[in-house]
């Protein structure tokens, strides 16, 4: 086998290449003897010096493979190929284009009009990032169930929420800032705090504040009830 015309199939048999180039070796199991070919690089949709894309083979797969002017000591992949044995990943919905990598990570583009998005998964869904253009949003999504999501036609105006698989979370738009926690603690900690707005209300069963309390201007209450008075001018005993 000196000379090979054409582009022929072969089943990758070893990935070790010793010159470390990313090149394979084939086998040509419809040959007698299933003879196994040198070293034969593999044509990438763009290669440079450290750079490019990369995207190997797995042992076993079946490539397609031309030769330089049909010499078999310099042979090329220059594409795979599925078959009943190795189904494609994305074959239930012809629309969708993507990557899916070995263990499962997975890149789809959706081109369904009904569905217009990108998609990008850890294996078993376990973490995505969606790029909804359908419904213009982008949503985050932990294996535990957090989430964050930027929604533009949101009811308030375009928003931003962090959700927790508890239903705690906050959201922030046009409208304000809503922040729940049905059965923690909210802690606020910085070096001052201020808070400007025309009213501030605080709808609790009792407050505590620890240390000294400045009121600018009047105080109007229904009640004052204190372990110590001071008197003063504006006092009333």
């Amino acid at each position: 086998m000196s000379r090979i015309p054409g582009v022929v199939s072969a089943i990758v048999n070893s990935l070790d290449d010793p010159a470390q180039l990313g090149r394979v070796q084939v086998q040509f199991d419809w040959m007698d003897g299933a003879p196994q070919s040198y070293w034969a690089r593999v044509a990438a949709p763009m290669a440079g010096s450290g750079r490019g894309a990369f995207f190997m083979p797995e042992l076993n797969d079946e490539v397609l493979v031309s030769f330089d002017q049909g010499d078999v000591s310099s042979a090329y992949i220059v594409g795979y190929c599925w078959s009943s044995a190795d189904k494609p990943p994305f074959s239930a919905n012809l629309k969708q284009r993507g990557i899916q990598s070995v263990l499962g990570h997975q890149f789809i583009m959706d081109d369904d009009p009904q569905t217009n998005k990108i998609t990008l998964t850890t294996p078993n869904n376990g973490y995505a990032l969606t790029l909804d253009a359908q419904n213009e949003k982008i949503t985050v999504v932990t294996e535990a169930g957090v989430s964050v999501e930027l929604d533009d036609p949101a009811a308030g105006g375009p928003q931003i929420s962090l959700t927790l698989p508890t239903g705690d979370g906050v959201v922030l738009n046009a409208t304000g800032l809503n922040i729940t926690i049905a059965t923690g603690t909210l802690n606020v900690t910085a070096l001052s705090a201020t808070i400007t707005a025309p009213s501030v209300t605080i709808d609790a069963a009792a407050t505590t504040i620890t240390g000294v309390l400045t009121v600018a201007g009047p105080v109007i209450a229904g009640g004052v009830v204190s372990p110590t008075y001071t008197e003063g001018v504006g006092n009333f005993l």
